[in-house]
């Protein structure tokens, strides 16, 4: 997950760091053990990806190869699934017999 830079976990980040996300009383939820791993973008701003994967085997550098690759697939895929509406005509008020159809197959 990409952290916003001025959450607190991103402003303490430098490289890879483990720490605990703590609890949130009022939302119900508990400490979660997180690791944060910063990256470096092509134009030099850093970007803080928070993980469960805790195996230091996996690098930032992989980390980041990893990231690039997401954010192309998820991008194929809205390409896709944008090319398939206008195709049919669908529109987001849409009554078309298709649109759930091609919803299903071509979920963003």
């Amino acid at each position: 997950m990409r952290l916003k830079n001025n959450y607190n976990i991103a402003k303490k980040c430098s490289g890879d760091i483990c720490t605990i996300l703590h609890e949130q009383s009022k939302d119900g939820t508990k400490d979660i053990d997180t690791r944060v791993i910063e990256i470096t973008l092509p134009d030099g701003k850093k970007e803080y990806l928070a993980t469960n994967l805790f195996d230091k085997s996996i690098t930032q550098k992989m980390f980041s190869e990893l990231y690039f690759y997401r954010w192309l697939l998820s991008n194929l895929s809205s390409l896709i699934k944008n090319q398939a509406d206008d195709e049919i005509g669908i529109t987001a008020d849409s009554s078309n017999k298709n649109f759930d159809m091609v919803s299903d197959k071509f979920p963003c």
